[in-house]
């Protein structure tokens, strides 16, 4: 039975959460949205300190604006939020990886132990814990890439069904 959206994994469910990742890619996602508001406040205090009343009134130029940074905030949250998972866990010879959305993903455990491609994080400003990016590519082909505290995958990859993984 998995957890639903917004529950705290415990010892009997198995799952491991991802604490380092999560407060990774949400400093990443605050200072990327709060860099984006401020270009838009400056975008649009130079629209409306124009000297040429054409480009000062121009609502359409507000409305364009206002599209594009929330387009790219929906991407920047794709990237930054979308791809750092909440939990993961071992279960029958696989590891199940539970996204933001709620939903899970299960990969083989040896596919999920030697991973694609893996990049290492650094303590920062960004994260007070080592993290990283992890590119899985699953049988047949298909690949996707999550922010995940160090070792976490290779620790449920590694643990028997049921355990508690701490």
């Amino acid at each position: 039975m998995s957890p639903r959206l917004g529950s705290r994994p415990g010892p009997e469910s198995g799952e491991l959460w991802n604490r380092a990742g999560i407060e990774r890619s949400t400093r990443v996602f605050l200072l990327f949205a709060g860099l984006l508001l401020l270009l838009w406040i400056l975008f649009l205090a130079a629209q409306l300190a124009s000297p040429y009343a054409g480009v000062r009134d121009n609502v359409a130029a507000i409305a364009v604006l206002a599209l594009i940074a929330a387009g790219a905030a929906v991407a920047g949250h794709r990237l930054t939020l979308g791809r750092t998972p909440l939990t993961v866990r071992g279960d029958d010879g696989s590891v199940v990886i539970r996204e933001r959305s709620g939903r899970e993903r299960r990969i083989p455990a040896a596919f999920a132990a030697s991973p694609a491609a893996v990049h290492s994080h650094r303590p920062t400003l960004l994260g007070s814990e080592w993290t990283e990016t992890v590119e899985l590519e699953w049988p047949g082909g298909m690949r996707r890439a999550y922010l995940l505290e160090k070792g976490l995958l290779r620790r449920a990859a590694g643990q028997p069904p049921g355990s508690s993984g701490a």
